[in-house]
């Protein structure tokens, strides 16, 4: 949360100079989820990704003037479906990576 707080901040920059030329920032962030097995759960962890960092960016970004966008994708994946048989099962490296992008930039209003 601290580095939404501060990408926000680089937004909303004025001093005797001026004001930030800075019109967006990004955030990369990963989750891991240990518990996902089948690609079936895949939606489910994008959209519990996507729910908590849109809870972090209400948590860090309270100033009116900053627009957001949380981006959560599939970084890597190797998950089961119903045509799995047992022995490729054993041979298979379970997991799914989300990657999160958060956006935020000065609102055009």
């Amino acid at each position: 949360m601290d580095d939404l707080r501060r990408n926000a901040e680089y937004l909303l920059l004025e001093g005797r100079t001026g004001a930030t030329q800075v019109e967006f920032t990004a955030l990369c962030a990963y989750r891991h989820n240990k518990l996902t097995r089948y690609k079936w759960q895949i939606p489910r962890d994008l959209n519990r990704a996507k729910s908590a960092y849109e809870r972090y960016v209400k948590l860090s970004c309270l100033d009116r003037r900053i627009e957001w966008d949380v981006i959560p994708f599939t970084a890597s994946q190797e998950l089961l479906d119903d045509s799995v048989t047992q022995d490729e099962y054993d041979d298979m490296r379970i997991h799914h990576h989300v990657g999160i992008i958060v956006v935020l930039r000065r609102s055009g209003g």
